[in-house]
């Protein structure tokens, strides 16, 4: 997703680092805010350790219980994934085509015009048109907004916020998962307005550490398909990484946080 955003229309694959950096460490904090969420609640029941044998033991009830055969559960799994697959792009078809009429019925310049008085100091016509179209639906969002804006900075940012927020196809995705469940949909709402805003943030803050200029014309673009798509594929592959370890490093610290805060 990085990658695409920032080698398809931002020109630089480059900036894919800084989006996925500015994406995932924005999403760490959030999650270390949310850590602190709920803390008092079952917190007897939560274990002090990490163990994988604990996790293989559990996973091996969890089975014996369900009594399906192993061989039905992975096929069960795997159809449901591909369900949840065409459903999630159902979602996007279905909210880039209210998109597409929003435009063709003039609401979104309506909508637009309408914010103006209060967003006019801040941002262009067409900027508000891209952010209310990156409100409703990420990827043409991104879009509009390379289009709408000149400054890098701004491109960088606004791209940012809205891979934070997510859209609101993302919001109805969220909303039919957790129908059926105990889970507050106020607090994912929360939580990916803080991501949006602290991945602008973040953002704004690694163009400035790694002095990347910000005229878009002053960035180099490879000049051969081959290593473009090669600069994308290792720039994503390292931010993966990277995220991946941290997480893991947060999981294994995490009983140790847990044990000061009881004493």
């Amino acid at each position: 997703m990085f990658g695409a955003v920032a080698s398809g229309m931002l020109g630089n694959p480059v900036l894919g680092f800084v989006l996925a950096a500015s994406v995932y460490l924005a999403n760490l904090t959030v999650g270390l805010i949310f850590r602190f969420y709920r803390s008092n609640r079952d917190s007897d029941n939560v274990p002090t350790s990490v163990s994988f044998k604990r996790a293989w033991h559990e996973m091996a009830q969890a089975q014996t219980k369900d009594g399906r055969p192993f061989g039905q559960m992975l096929g069960d799994s795997i159809r449901q994934s591909t369900t949840t697959i065409l459903m999630v792009g159902g979602f996007i078809t279905f909210f880039s085509v209210i998109i597409k009429m929003l435009t063709v019925w003039h609401i979104t310049n309506l909508l637009a015009r309408t914010l103006n008085p209060i967003l006019g100091s801040f941002m262009s016509m067409n900027g508000i048109e891209a952010l209310i179209n990156g409100l409703v639906e990420t990827t043409i969002g991104c879009q509009r907004a390379i289009q709408a804006y000149g400054e890098l900075s701004q491109q960088v940012g606004i791209v940012a916020f809205f891979l934070g927020w997510g859209g609101i196809s993302v919001f109805a995705q969220v909303a039919s998962f957790t129908s059926t469940t105990d889970l507050r949909f106020s607090a994912f709402v929360i939580g990916r307005t803080l991501h949006a805003v602290l991945a602008l943030i973040i953002s704004k803050l690694l163009l400035v550490f790694y002095g990347i200029p910000a005229a878009p014309i002053l960035l180099r673009i490879p000049a051969t398909t081959s290593e473009l798509w090669w600069n994308t594929w290792r720039l994503s592959t390292k931010g993966f990484i990277l995220a991946i370890l941290g997480l893991i490093i947060l999981a294994a610290l995490s009983p140790i946080f847990r044990r000061k805060q009881r004493y």
